[in-house]
């Protein structure tokens, strides 16, 4: 008889593709504490409600939706195994989160398109499967929500994102990516495009994306991501 496990600790749960109740509340207690008490713009936390974060004060305006908080150990674990160790099982468990975070901006999810951020070039050699394209294909498969691939690689930058400051990081996003014009031409741009991406640093890529986007004339949403490192 088959028996669904934990996909953390291997321990028996009763769903498919979840947590058992302890790595779940451990979970939960890493996520940011309010969808509300965040920056309007990148959704970082605020200590007051009234004013933008300082990265978001001198005027960006895409917002970003980020689910847990990258300083805490164990969400970060897992990450770090389904990016890095290849346990591609953990798909499943991720676009949960993501489903979540759809529904509570998005109540009605049938204008809305999944538009995920290609992984490296490097990164899909070397794993053979991009992440994020992983989940919004399974929330499509699973939920019927609609995904177009309209971002894709232009160039490989030499450095990976957490080598760089600041600075570099948002230097290093410009140029990086170009709209997929087969992709295009098949989306209906009424729809609202959400930009999917895994971690957000400094916002550059997502901002980068987003951009991309409305400069080719889709309409454009809040974008999630399931961890932002402050």
């Amino acid at each position: 008889m088959f028996i669904n496990r934990c996909q953390f600790c291997n321990s028996p749960v009763s769903m498919p593709d979840s947590l058992c109740p302890q790595c779940r509340k451990i979970a939960d207690s890493e996520k940011f504490d309010s969808f509300t008490e965040r920056c309007p713009v990148c959704s970082m936390p605020l200590v007051s409600l009234v004013y933008r974060c300082p990265r978001c004060s001198a005027g960006g305006k895409y917002r970003i939706l980020s689910i847990y908080d990258y300083r805490a150990p164990f969400f970060r674990h897992m990450l770090e195994q389904w990016k890095f160790e290849g346990k591609r099982s953990h798909t499943a468990l991720f676009a949960q989160e993501y489903l979540s975070a759809l529904k509570t901006l998005y109540p009605d999810l049938s204008p809305v398109v999944l538009v995920p951020v290609p992984c490296s070039e490097e990164s899909l050699r070397k794993r053979k499967w991009d992440q994020m394209k992983d989940v919004a294909l399974y929330l499509k498969k699973k939920h019927g929500i609609d995904c177009a691939f309209l971002i894709e690689n232009r160039k490989v930058t030499l450095n990976q994102q957490k080598t760089l400051d600041r600075a570099q990081r948002i230097s290093a996003a410009e140029g990086k990516y170009g709209i997929n014009d087969k992709e295009a031409v098949k989306t209906d741009r009424s729809r609202i495009c959400v930009v999917l991406d895994d971690i957000t640093t400094t916002g550059s890529t997502i901002r980068s994306c987003v951009k991309l986007l409305e400069n080719s004339g889709f309409r454009t949403g809040t974008a999630v991501t399931l961890m932002a490192e402050i």
